[in-house]
């Protein structure tokens, strides 16, 4: 079954008679302009066919083809058909042009087929020249670079060596791609390439700009409490700097020698010699910041001789809470009734020898809290009204005058 759009030899079809076939060796290739290429292909065509006509053509599909090229003016003495009419195709094309570059395809008739026949994909013909290409042209330093040696890599993958200033700078295999990431300042000068195999065509030069980088000094330098506990602190250090920072160095307040290096520095096993304020320097090729100072404090390690001083005050506290209890107890024992008062009466309690001091004050009162100590007390307790030395006469008098 053949599949026909058009009758004119310049528009061939796409057969889909599985006895018709066109193969090519490889389907693309890449050249340097004014070298030759070999397209090698064969095809077939039905049993009891006469092949009458041959044609390649160019274009972007055998529907979109404008002429052959094996009688157009652009080919002209630079073509040459090696196939026959019974299976080879082959074709020849020296002095390439970068203009060369396409999609070619082969179309055969038979006395039988009424129309051409072709395949369904054609070659691809790519021809470069010995062009540097260098994106961009004018860096600033740590941006990238790409080179390219052509504008494709030659199928028989040679070697590709690159200079700068007519020195060699590197040799790539199987690969026509130069990159420079990142580009320095001494990256700056002429490039060019050249092909093995092909020396006497060395490319053209293309200058490389590389400029300078602004540089900074480090600011906004800051020292912050990453980490802490009773005994580990842990301080980072940040800062904004162009280029990069390259050292971070750690110092204590009032001391020269640094504590340590790196963007955090840890403190452990804290003692009594770590606390103290701490900062950060910040240093690149530009210049240096110091941070602000953090502090570093001791945590729940109060001394012995703050021990031992809260609890001598805990101990006089006590002391003195227990003697105005006494007083004030005493006090009350000796208060003489009000006149015209109730039946209160209170008594002058003396100390038995060998009883507690507190048994001795014994009270009489309609208060509830007297109430248990008086009627603890003996009625036939012998007491007498003749006042005893000592404390209790002293308090006896103040009662009376008050």
């Amino acid at each position: 079954m053949n599949l026909t759009f058009c009758e004119q030899t310049s528009a061939p079809v796409v057969s889909g008679d599985e006895d018709v076939a066109v193969n090519y060796k490889t389907k693309r290739t890449c050249a340097l302009e004014g070298s030759s290429v070999n397209i090698t292909c064969s095809y077939s065509f039905p049993e009891g066919h006469k092949v009458t006509a041959t044609h390649w053509f160019q274009g972007q599909s055998p529907n979109n083809v404008t002429h052959d090229i094996l009688q157009g003016r652009e080919f002209r003495g630079r073509v040459e058909y090696l196939g026959d009419r019974t299976h080879s195709c082959s074709v020849r094309i020296t002095d390439l042009l970068v203009s060369d570059t396409g999609i070619y395809w082969f179309v055969f008739e038979t006395d039988r087929s009424g129309t051409p026949w072709s395949s369904s994909s054609g070659f691809t013909l790519q021809v470069t020249d010995m062009s540097v290409e260098v994106s961009p042209l004018t860096v600033m330093e740590g941006e990238e670079v790409d080179m390219f040696c052509g504008s494709c890599v030659l199928s028989e993958a040679p070697t590709y060596t690159w200079l700068r200033d007519g020195q060699v700078l590197a040799s790539l295999e199987r690969t026509n791609q130069l990159l420079l990431e990142p580009a320095r300042v001494d990256d700056m000068g002429t490039y060019s390439c050249r092909i093995q195999g092909h020396e006497a065509t060395p490319s053209h030069s293309v200058r490389l700009t590389v400029t300078c980088a602004k540089i900074d000094p480090p600011k906004n330098t800051t020292a912050i409490v990453l980490g802490r506990s009773l005994q580990y602190a842990t301080l980072t250090c940040s800062s904004d700097a162009n280029p990069p920072v390259e050292n971070y160095t750690w110092f204590k307040v009032n001391e020269s020698t640094p504590v340590g290096s790196g963007q955090q520095y840890s403190i452990t096993n804290i003692g009594s010699e770590d606390g103290g304020q701490y900062y950060c320097e910040a240093r690149n090729k530009a210049g240096a910041q110091n941070s602000s100072p953090i502090l570093i404090a001791l945590q729940g390690k109060a001394g012995v001789s703050e021990a031992v001083v809260m609890g001598i005050t805990a101990a006089i506290v006590c002391v003195a809470l227990a003697g105005v209890a006494v007083f004030c107890g005493m006090k009350r024992r000796h208060r003489k009734p009000e006149s015209g008062g109730s039946a209160a009466v209170a008594k002058e309690a003396r100390p038995i020898p060998g009883d507690s001091t507190y048994i001795a004050l014994a009270f009489k009162s309609h208060n509830s809290e007297y109430e248990t100590l008086a009627n603890a007390r003996s009625e036939t307790n012998d007491y007498t009204d003749e006042p005893v030395g000592g404390i209790y006469e002293t308090l006896d008098e103040k009662t009376n005058s008050g």
